[in-house]
């Protein structure tokens, strides 16, 4: 059994974090004046006029913080001591009076093999990291992720046996003036007519896997947008960045910008997505990744392409979306975007698209026809925020990314996206898409892309028994209790690992300490196979939320396996959310009764939001047979109506149809990759006939749900 303990946020936390807690934070004593250095006051009145005089059209214009420019480094600032077991440590307590969040920029970042860095507000209720020596990179910087409140601390620690001392400098502090995440009133204020992208997922085949690709994003630590993960034509997985290059120029108010020094300051958001449908709540928020590399941009159409410094995590579920650069496509058209740093949020409109110069200004517009024109949408408007979503065309194909627009709620209309046909290609790679996109082309006629997942062979699947039946708005907080372990039962098609896992859960107003444990899928023996104690932070959350908690060795499993929780600390009121009485008659919730599970072990059937990340195990081709080797391979989820298909290694496109035991042809789609999971949640329990076809071979099963 792994036992692990580790401080987990309800934050948000910067690129990729590698787990642990800082020190107590007073395990020395110091005075604030030592700690802490103070930000001078700014004139916010000013900075909210000198916001709202460069407001325009376009929907970049959500500012968030004011920055600072400091040199705050081990050399200069802070205080230092030694630990009992001679790790040396530095700690910067950073100040700014009204702040409702800070972020800072690591302008100088090289740290020893051993060494960590962790960001906190004062009560550690808030932790960041930890970030080692593999957040290291050419560009020796690191974008951090905002921490709440006015008061930050920088703690460092670097071993005594460490090969060399570390670097780092503090070269910008961002005070946040406005909530980049927006406050529950003002999402509801603000976005109200904006279904959140749960609402969509069961209605629309492919959805889900595009969801994955839109990023929520802070560049400069200063401004928001979104962007879009995109493939490319030589499926290389590079994890490409689609945006607008207004959201990187300061909207065009700055000349000559160095778009790789901005790049660089990049902090992406993941699956930032709220867990209902209704009402909207704060979704997943560490998942992030930073800094990123300029590829290319067309200022005259708005274009922008950059390339993330690595692939994502397969724990994130990432997804390269496809793209149309020939037309527009056809209807209906679905816009995802994270308004003013909200969740992320849908638009639907179902009329035909037309070309058109976008003008904003006498001083600025953009080419002839650059730009796609929607007159109204039928569901959903736009923001500020939303410049650099993407538009969808009814094959799931990114068609264009949105500049600006009017459309708010009550006058969802006219929006204005650049046309990736428009940007496909000039003289010079570094302002046009098809060097980028289709780089094996000799030509430049524009061309389709469909989508991709970068771990294709076997993709990570979240596995949920709340949304098994379709149910998004009808959970409560019930179930409670420091002395019981709730735990859910996940049926597997084969061996997997566990990443991780989702909780949706309110906090109480002191931390918890919650114990989450995977067992075998044995109910008549209790067989622990991971035992992770984290710490929920609590001390602004008021509302239901989505946290994620990632393995840092994910447990093996077979067939079936347990997960469930258990709260550590009497007296706190936490619960992960439930199903309500009434909402299902299907009971799959487990309590822990001795060396046994017991269903049914409380007055009502029920299911709580407790969703593992599995990846099922990669097949090993040597031990595959040469005839094998040349046939696809059908993985059956009957009990979440799922079905996965996988092609011999060599394969790239590929026609899937599912029929009934009748003939009846059920579902017919074309994928790209060794591989594709779909999910067939309205098929009823029987036996079907499943059939892919590649590279003039056919594979046909029958398969049982």
């Amino acid at each position: 059994m792994q036992m692990l303990f580790f401080v987990f946020s309800t934050g948000l936390s910067a690129q990729v974090s590698h787990g642990g807690r800082p020190l107590p934070f007073n395990i020395v004593a110091s005075k604030a004046s030592d700690l802490f250095v103070t930000l001078p006051a700014f004139n916010l009145a000013e900075q909210l006029t000198i916001d709202s005089l460069n407001a325009s059209d376009l929907r970049s214009s959500y500012q968030f913080a004011y920055k600072f420019i400091t040199d705050y480094s081990i050399a200069n600032s802070g205080i230092r001591f030694t630990a009992a077991d001679g790790t040396r440590v530095w700690r910067l307590g950073i100040r700014s009076a009204g702040a409702l969040s800070l972020n800072v920029l690591f302008t100088r970042y090289h740290l020893p093999s051993g060494a960590r860095v962790f960001l906190y507000n004062p009560s550690q209720s808030e932790v960041l990291g930890a970030f080692t020596a593999e957040n290291n990179s050419e560009r020796a910087i690191l974008p951090v992720s905002p921490v709440e409140g006015s008061e930050l601390v920088i703690e460092y620690q670097e071993p005594a046996n460490a090969p060399f001392h570390g670097e780092l400098t503090v070269g910008e502090v961002n005070h946040g003036y406005r909530d980049f995440k927006a406050s529950l009133s003002g999402e509801i204020a603000a976005y109200t007519c904006m279904p959140a992208a749960l609402c969509f997922q069961d209605t629309t085949d492919g959805l889900d896997d595009i969801l994955h690709s839109v990023l929520l994003l802070i560049i400069d630590g200063t401004y928001l947008c979104t962007g879009t993960l995109i493939n490319n034509t030589a499926r290389n997985g590079y994890p490409y960045l689609l945006l607008a290059s207004h959201c990187l120029n300061g909207q065009f108010t700055i000349t000559n910008p160095d778009y790789e020094k901005i790049a660089g300051t990049i902090v992406a958001y993941f699956n930032y997505n709220s867990p209902l449908c209704s009402p909207v709540r704060k979704g997943t928020q560490n998942m992030t990744q930073a800094s990123a590399h300029f590829r290319a941009v067309n200022e005259k159409t708005d274009m922008a392409l950059l390339e993330l410094e690595a692939t994502p995590p397969i724990w994130y579920q990432p997804y390269y979306s496809g793209w149309n650069a020939v037309d527009k496509g056809k209807p209906p058209y679905t816009g995802i975007h994270h308004p003013g740093g909200s969740v992320k949020r849908i638009n639907v409109s179902n009329s035909e698209l037309t070309y058109t110069k976008y003008v904003i200004s006498e001083k600025l517009s953009f080419a002839d026809s650059a730009h796609l024109y929607v007159k109204s949408w039928d569901i959903g408007s736009t923001a500020g925020g939303s410049s650099g979503s993407p538009l969808f065309d009814s094959n799931l194909h990114v068609v264009g990314v949105l500049t600006g627009g009017n459309s708010v709620c009550g006058a969802p209309y006219s929006d204005f996206y650049y046309s990736l046909a428009r940007s496909w290609y000039t003289p010079s790679d570094s302002t046009s898409l098809k060097s980028w996109l289709n780089p094996l082309a000799t030509d430049s006629i524009p061309v389709v892309c469909d989508g991709m997942d970068p771990y294709t062979v076997s993709s990570a699947l979240r596995l949920s028994n709340v949304r098994e039946y379709g149910i998004t708005d009808s959970v409560e907080l019930r179930l409670a209790g420091s002395t019981k372990t709730y735990a859910e039962l996940y049926p597997i098609a084969g061996e997997a690992k566990v990443l991780g896992t989702y909780l949706v859960y309110q906090p109480d107003t002191l931390d918890a300490n919650v114990e989450v444990s995977v067992y075998s899928g044995d109910v008549n023996n209790v067989t622990t196979l991971l035992c992770d104690t984290i710490i929920l932070g609590s001390y602004w959350h008021k509302e239901i939320m989505e946290t994620f908690l990632p393995f840092p060795t994910p447990p093996k499993v077979n067939n079936s396996f347990i997960i469930g929780y258990r709260v550590l600390n009497g007296g706190v009121n936490f619960a992960v959310c439930n199903l309500k009485k009434g909402a299902t008659a299907n009971n799959t919730l487990l309590q822990r009764i001795g060396t046994k599970w017991a269903t049914g072990a409380t007055d009502f059937s029920s299911s709580i939001y407790l969703d593992p990340v599995i990846r099922y195990a990669v097949p090993v081709s040597s031990e595959e047979t040469p005839e094998s080797a040349d046939k696809a391979r059908f993985i059956v989820g009957a009990y979440h109506r799922t079905l996965g298909v996988v092609l011999p290694i060599n394969a790239r496109q590929a026609s899937f149809s599912m029929f009934s035991a009748d003939g009846r042809q059920l579902l017919n789609a074309h994928f790209s990759g060794t591989g594709k999971t779909f999910t067939l949640g309205t098929v009823r329990p029987g036996v079907y006939i499943v059939s892919v076809e590649f590279d003039g071979k056919r594979s046909s099963e029958k398969v049982l749900f």
